[in-house]
């Protein structure tokens, strides 16, 4: 494909996402109030066709990661209130969080599924699945999506739920222990899910513990780890130091090798 550079950019607003399918760029910007202590945050996403607009949807709270395929233009969403549209269920979570899914022909927003936390939740990543959507992030006190509820085991928690292309939750998946922990990257590939985040000592993933480079120490330390489609463990790898380590992403190559993007702030093992 030719490369293509155009502006998406704008005063007052924060780019907090973009993907393509081939056919369309689209854009998530979150618009930022101009009182944030009580005016709510409001984003909009954008799909641009050989550097012009195509459409454009607003949806309630503030934007992140965003995922387009099989036609439609997967945007997560934090913040308060009726997530995504002017009317319907309120969020719980100071912030709480939504994904909303949306025609890649005609901007029109199809369906809603709502993260709901005790605490607050955090959506760190998106990546499509060959039927569906995979999300992460973290969150603190209890995360019910639909009919699965997770708990936090102490500060924050990491999570990785699978939402079907028609918007159900098909699993839900959190890992952490005593500690602050949180996922930061998510992939899919064929039959594989890999995720990758930070830990701190006392930490497992699906019972399966995640050793930490000084059990004595407080700083996180980095994981990558790699789900079946259903959402059970395959196996998991930890690295760190003597300092806190912190991880931005994972991906998948075409040879179902893994790659971690991480920072390190000592000798990393």
């Amino acid at each position: 494909a030719a490369p293509e550079t155009f502006s998406v950019g704008r005063d007052g607003v924060a780019l907090a996402g973009v993907a393509g399918d081939g056919a369309h760029t689209y854009a998530a910007l979150t618009h930022v109030p101009e009182a944030p202590a009580t005016s709510p945050a409001v984003s909009t996403v954008e799909a641009h066709h050989a550097g012009s607009l195509a459409w454009s949807t607003r949806l309630t709270g503030r934007a992140g990661p965003l995922v387009a395929v099989g036609g439609q233009v997967f945007v997560t969403l934090s913040g308060h209130g009726a997530l995504g549209v002017a009317r319907g269920d309120d969020v719980r979570g100071e912030p709480g969080g939504a994904v909303i899914a949306i025609d890649a022909r005609t901007g029109a927003p199809t369906w809603r599924a709502l993260l709901h936390a005790s605490e607050w939740v955090v959506l760190a990543a998106a990546a499509a699945a060959p039927d569906g959507l995979v999300v992460a992030g973290s969150f603190s006190g209890s995360l019910r999506v639909g009919d699965h509820v997770v708990s936090s085991g102490g500060r924050a928690d990491g999570f990785v739920a699978k939402l079907t292309s028609a918007g159900e939750i098909a699993w839900l998946v959190r890992m952490g222990g005593p500690g602050a922990d949180a996922i930061q990257g998510v992939a899919a590939q064929g039959s594989a899910i890999a995720i990758a985040g930070t830990f701190a000592a006392g930490a497992d993933l699906l019972g399966h513990p995640l050793p930490a480079f000084d059990e004595k120490m407080p700083f996180t330390d980095g994981f990558v780890a790699v789900l079946d489609p259903a959402g059970g463990y395959r196996w998991s790898a930890a690295f760190g130091g003597k300092r806190p380590d912190a991880v931005t992403g994972v991906a998948i190559d075409g040879d179902g090798r893994i790659a971690v993007a991480a920072a390190a702030r000592d000798t990393m093992k």
